[in-house]
């Protein structure tokens, strides 16, 4: 540890070095705050700082948590940024990219929990073990937009138990039938522990910060404070282990685990997320014994932290800005990207359900349902980049404390929606499985389907009927999770002065007829299921609603704009062009510190070669400069 100290130490006095000399001459990386020699001690103690948070405009090109040329077994972690620093968005790693893809799997397998039950259980069991796997999610996210950990072995291995833990519970979110009996099943007992290890190296993460973290002193508060909320929530998962654990591995004269698994011979098949017939589990001459106790144990640790969390940040902290002192600022524009990809995440889950199902015989009702789903999907994607602001001075967290909060709820609801969606879409694609009335005839050969492929515990009729109301239902929500959301953003004051005319001060009417229109267009979403039972045309019926629901979004925009800085395409926030709002004080999030970077690089080429040994190891190779120039 003491040669840790000590490369820690190097690298410390790397960053003073690179913050200017000591006769008060600027080093190899400048940023325009400090090219002059009378800046004062707080400006170049925030410049320290920020340096330290790799996310000034020197070193936004360049991915800090990933250093090819060093090798280290420790680095402390630090705050990303400062209250009243200028926000940089930082450029995503591929160990962030990676870290996704669990979420398409674990998407997937909560949607075939409704798609083999969709009943109020079945809802239950979804919504559970959905938020749980979120819950993860979204931690990891509010702590990268907060903290900044650098690329060492410890900080690596971590990383790598934690998504070991997470592909766990993946891996066992089956359906009701297997996940409602403990007694014969693991799966329940081996989630409950596998969301509970990752939530115990998420507070691994805060005792860290606690003991190592370099920033502001909120730091120390922010870690004690969420160190607790997950405590609380780790209390009930790790009871939900124990119930489930002790049913399971209680009595030996009654765990049929082993021999269960040698019924299950080479004839058997195995499908992804659960047999999607629920009768057959390789478990079925065994008495059975059903209890939803661990479930319900699982929901609650989710409210015991989330809400508790909420609840605090509403009642419990203080008004005008005084909170600051006692929070770490998150980088919004960090938040709005990873909420992007989170949104593009979850509708690929309804793609994949569209592609996966077998279908043997294809006529043109099956091909009107499979492109009016896809087409749908694709338009609630182009309606979620139309509803959301792309910079943080238009986001909800960056207006109030509040409403950032009430985003994080309308975002859990959101998602569960969108999986729902592609659960019902699933369910009007198998229903063209039992119309054909042929089922794949299995040959001594192990075989895996995805989607389920087995026989519904429902009939025919009854499914489809529960697959409209889950369609229509998961599209209603999703509309009034977008608006809701887009209210939080521009706030309801905001919100009335849009219906008043600019000019003459009178209300618009234009305005109240677009509101009348948009909660129309949610209440007909909603009934659909209850006056349209023929699944391709509740497909087609769907494409049409949310094609109105787009159009009536661009007249609002179009006769209504927001008042806030919301007029940025998605691209442009992530490198796009330049813009001329008429707001001096407005900087582009990524023009401004690319092409100051460009100018660092071109001075850094222009500088001693002396100079150069000061930068820390941030200096970039001859094509990342060329790349930076473009």
């Amino acid at each position: 540890m003491k040669g840790t100290e000590e490369q820690e130490q190097a690298n410390e006095d790397g960053r003073e070095n690179a913050d200017g000399n000591e006769d008060g001459s600027s080093g190899a990386l400048k940023t325009p705050d400090s090219n002059t020699e009378d800046d004062s001690d707080s400006n170049e103690e925030s410049l320290r700082m920020r340096r330290r948070g790799a996310v000034t405009a020197a070193f936004a090109p360049f991915d800090e948590s990933y250093h090819p040329g060093a090798l280290l077994f420790y680095s402390r972690p630090r705050q990303r940024q400062r209250w009243g620093d200028q926000q940089i968005l930082p450029r995503l790693n591929w160990g962030d990219l990676f870290f996704d893809l669990f979420y398409v799997a674990a998407a997937y397998n909560t949607s075939n929990i409704l798609v083999d039950s969709p009943s109020a259980e079945g809802l239950l069991y979804f919504v559970t073990t959905f938020v749980s796997v979120m819950q993860v999610w979204q931690l990891r996210m509010y702590f990268d937009g907060c903290y900044v950990v650098g690329d060492d072995l410890y900080h690596r291995f971590l990383e790598l138990f934690g998504l070991c833990a997470l592909a766990s519970a993946v891996v066992h979110i089956r359906t009701v039938d297997v996940m409602s009996n403990p007694k014969e099943n693991v799966e329940m007992f081996a989630f409950s522990v596998s969301i509970a290890v990752a939530r115990a190296i998420m507070m691994l993460r805060q005792v860290e910060l606690y003991q190592y973290g370099i920033g502001d002193p909120a730091l120390k508060t922010v870690a004690v404070r969420d160190t607790l909320y997950n405590t609380l929530s780790i209390s009930f998962l790790l009871a939900a282990a124990i119930i489930s654990g002790l049913e399971f591995f209680g009595d030996d004269d009654n765990n049929n685990y082993d021999g269960a698994d040698a019924n299950y011979d080479s004839g058997k098949m195995r499908f992804l997320a659960g047999d999607s017939a629920g009768k057959d589990t390789g478990y079925a001459s065994y008495e059975t014994s059903t209890t939803d106790l661990p479930i319900w144990l699982l929901l609650i640790a989710f409210f015991a932290h989330f809400g508790l969390f909420s609840g605090h940040v509403i009642f419990c902290f203080p008004k005008n800005g005084e909170h600051k002192k006692i929070v770490v600022p998150m980088n919004v524009d960090f938040s709005i990207h990873r909420h992007g990809e989170w949104t593009m995440l979850m509708l690929g889950e309804s793609i994949l359900s569209l592609l996966i199902v077998d279908v043997p015989y294809e006529n043109d009702d099956y091909f009107a349902t499979f492109y009016c789903g896809l087409i749908t999907v694709a338009m609630l994607q182009y309606l979620h980049f139309r509803s959301q602001p792309h910079h943080a001075d238009g986001h909800a967290m960056r207006r109030k404390k509040n409403a950032g909060i009430g985003f994080s709820w309308f975002t859990f609801l959101y998602s569960l929606a969108l999986i729902a969606l592609g659960a019902g879409l699933t369910i009007f694609v198998l229903d063209f499985s039992y119309n054909s009335n042929r089922r794949l005839e299995l040959e001594g050969t192990a075989e895996r389907f995805l989607a389920g492929g087995g026989e519904s515990k429902y009939d025919q009729d009854e499914l489809r009927t529960r697959g409209a109301r889950l369609f229509s239902g998961s599209l209603a929500i999703i509309f009034l999770s977008l608006d809701a959301m887009s209210l939080l953003h521009v706030g309801i004051e905001s919100s009335k002065k849009r219906c008043v005319c600019r000019s003459t001060k009178k209300k618009n009417l234009k305005g109240y007829t677009l509101i009348l229109f948009r909660f129309g267009t949610i209440v007909a979403a909603a009934t659909l299921g209850e006056w349209l039972s023929d699944v391709a045309q509740l497909a087609e019926a769907g494409l049409a609603i949310t094609m109105f629901q787009i159009f009536l979004r661009l007249l609002g925009n179009k006769y209504f704009p927001d008042p806030g800085a919301r007029d940025h395409a998605h691209a442009d926030a992530h490198g796009g062009g330049n813009h001329d709002d008429g707001h001096d004080n407005e900087v582009p999030i990524l023009d401004g510190p690319w092409q100051d970077a460009a100018k660092l690089v071109a001075e850094e080429d222009d500088s001693d070669d002396s100079d150069e040994d000061e930068v820390m190891n941030h200096q970039p190779d001859e094509g990342i400069a060329q790349d930076a120039r473009a």
